[in-house]
């Protein structure tokens, strides 16, 4: 638990509580928009992360290049820095995890997020106690120029109303400089008279849905409404 070390492509998952969970185990559709606005596409690198005395920690460099296959080495890198500690023995809650993560990008031909904000942060905890759950992200990036910089706050919390069904609330909001925040594309941008792309200064979404799990994670019915609005 103390040492692992690993080498290949995978999801960046050292940087934010929702990116570093699967997406097959978010208990909402879609990770919220400044999540989605600061992080890189799958990349190949190495990194190192483990546990010891309630201390979590990881550490990654990434090729900077999204390739389908082997990256090309030829877009600088990206790495991702994590320090948390478990606070869960100290408060006596189920799991009660605060992470403070970094993400740099050092060049402007980065995949995504890391070519966009030279610099990202989040500062996520997660708090679990017997039926009810908590997860929180503060988080925000240093734009490069003509991106603008951006900082938010997404709130989660869920309370399982039986073993196998979840009550599901999320708040988002974001500010950015410059337009610097651009609505997702899978389902906002598809918003009747959406003027200037979907890009804005100032983001809000309340997001409120119903989990069953059939099989846990494996298998689950997932229904949510969210209404956003961008300045």
């Amino acid at each position: 638990p103390a040492l692992n070390l690993g080498i290949g492509k995978v999801t960046s998952k050292f940087f934010t509580y929702e990116n570093s969970t699967s997406s097959s185990e978010i208990i909402v559709f879609e990770r919220s928009l400044l999540v989605e606005t600061l992080i890189p596409k799958d990349l190949t690198g190495v990194w190192v992360n483990g546990t010891k005395n309630h201390w979590l920690y990881g550490f990654a460099v990434y090729a900077g290049d999204y390739q389908q296959e082997l990256p090309e080495f030829d877009a600088g890198f990206v790495t991702q820095t994590s320090i948390g500690y478990d606070f869960s023995k100290c408060l006596g809650y189920d799991k009660a995890i605060v992470k403070f993560d970094h993400q740099y990008g050092s060049s402007k031909e980065n995949s995504n997020g890391a070519g966009k904000f030279e610099h990202g942060f989040s500062l996520n905890a997660l708090f679990q106690q017997g039926p009810f759950t908590l997860y929180t992200d503060l988080l925000g990036g240093l734009g490069r120029e003509g991106q603008g910089d951006a900082i938010g706050i997404t709130l989660t919390p869920s309370y399982h109303l039986t073993e196998d069904l979840e009550l599901i609330f999320r708040y988002q909001h974001a500010n950015a400089s410059d337009d610097g925040l651009q609505l997702l594309s899978r389902y906002e941008r598809l918003a009747p008279d959406l003027t200037d792309g979907g890009h804005g200064d100032r983001y809000d979404a309340a997001y409120l849905g119903l989990n069953y799990y059939l099989h846990g994670h494996k298998l689950k019915l997932m229904a949510g409404a969210e209404y956003n609005h961008m300045h």
